[in-house]
């Protein structure tokens, strides 16, 4: 996991704990409160699925994410696998 410093600077995190659960639950609810669509896109939805309900993050934050993955097409998430794709007849 690709992990943005700039979104660390309030906490003594160090490099060896970037592999941790603790680490992970707490910088993806980073993430989803601050963090840009291109750090979005390298986290695991279904981690977030799994860890949204216990995130601190604000109310609409936790709102939004639970409308999101409430969608059908979901990319990531078993509840919303994304479709096989077919081969088109010859």
């Amino acid at each position: 996991m690709k992990v943005n410093k700039a979104l660390l600077w309030d906490m003594p995190w160090t490099e060896a704990d970037y592999e941790t659960d603790a680490f992970r639950r707490w910088y993806y609810a980073r993430v989803l409160e601050r963090g840009t669509a291109a750090e979005v896109r390298e986290l695991d939805f279904k981690l977030i699925a799994r860890w949204l309900p216990d995130m601190r993050i604000p109310r609409t934050v936790r709102e939004f994410w639970e409308w999101y993955l409430s969608c059908s097409n979901v990319p990531g998430t078993d509840s919303h696998p994304t479709p096989a794709r077919t081969a088109r007849p010859a």
